[in-house]
């Protein structure tokens, strides 16, 4: 069931995006405040390199409810994708981040290239504000 539900939840522009990347030799991780385990199978499923995404407490094999740590958005998100960088020896001046949602300004700043899908009008005026690059929809 969760295979058929990603389905309807890809963005063709995002993954176009995606596929460059791959084809230029990038590689891409999926950073969502969604549950690491559905992040992980969407990653999989479009052939990202990674994922990172919220946690979810787990004691004695059953999932307990809460989380663990935080939900992976806004500044927590950028921290993540600082430590990823850190670990794996990326540059992030160098790096692009695709996001849709305010929450994720801190990330959007946080790298050389950031984009914004489908914004909203706020998203919008700050991504012209900050001469960020604008995915739209299709006409």
């Amino acid at each position: 069931m969760a295979n058929r539900l990603l389905n309807y939840k890809i963005n063709h522009q995002v993954l176009s995006q995606i596929n460059e990347h791959k084809r230029s030799g990038h590689d891409t991780w999926l950073l969502t405040d969604a549950p690491i385990e559905i992040a992980t199978t969407l990653a999989q499923k479009i052939g990202m390199t990674g994922a990172l995404g919220t946690k979810s407490e787990i004691l004695e094999g059953t999932y307990s409810g809460r989380l663990e740590g935080e939900l992976l958005k806004g500044s927590y998100k950028a921290q993540a994708a600082k430590e990823l960088a850190s670990i794996r020896s990326y540059d992030l001046t160098q790096s692009f981040a695709y996001s849709d949602s305010l929450n994720d300004l801190p990330l959007l700043a946080s790298v050389g290239t950031p984009y914004v899908v489908n914004p909203n009008s706020e998203l919008a005026r700050i991504a012209r504000k900050n001469a960020w690059h604008e995915l739209l929809p299709a006409a």
